[in-house]
């Protein structure tokens, strides 16, 4: 019985001698280096790429391809999108926040156009800007949902320009 092994009644259990192995091993195999994880094992490294690459698809792509623009800026205001559908309905809102103070604008009051995608429906809202920095006004309306509308569209006019902006409809239960 060799001295890597003990033998009892009921198993046999063998103890691994990693110096023993090495010492019968041929001379180019005891001095050849060994790879790394990557150069030995290509199946790993392209596991690991898959996985880089569906990763940099969810978080980058996916969300650029939506073609979501919530928010836009012009003339000291920001204008952010939101909408959200419960039941048969669809309530929407435009938040306008003043960035800085507006001392001479222009045209201090807001149209907006809320319209449904695939559906047509359409609401026309306006309202007075607000002036001072930090200040806000929120736009709300209120439309009838129709099946296959999943995303709102607001054209917002301002002195003249037009801004479009694009939000989902998040589902409320």
């Amino acid at each position: 019985m060799s001295r890597n092994e003990s033998f009892s009644r009921d198993d046999l259990v063998f103890h691994y001698n990693r110096e023993d192995r090495i010492q019968h091993l041929s001379p180019e195999t005891r001095e050849r280096k060994r790879q790394g994880i990557f150069k030995s094992n290509r199946s790993v490294l392209l596991l690991l790429i898959n996985i880089f690459v569906a990763a940099v698809f969810v978080f980058i792509v996916v969300p650029v391809l939506r073609n979501s623009k919530k928010q836009a800026s012009y003339d000291n205001c920001v204008f952010s999108l939101k909408g959200f559908a419960y039941e048969d309905r669809a309530f929407v809102s435009l938040k306008a926040t003043a960035i800085g103070d507006r001392t001479a604008p222009s045209e201090n009051t807001v149209q907006v156009d809320f319209s449904l995608a695939k559906s047509g429906n359409r609401l026309k809202l306006s309202d007075i800007l607000p002036v001072k920095k930090g200040q806000s006004i929120i736009i709300r309306g209120e439309m009838s949902l129709t099946a296959g509308s999943d995303t709102i569209q607001a054209e917002v006019s301002v002195g003249g320009k037009t801004l479009s902006l694009l939000a989902a409809l998040e589902l409320e239960e």
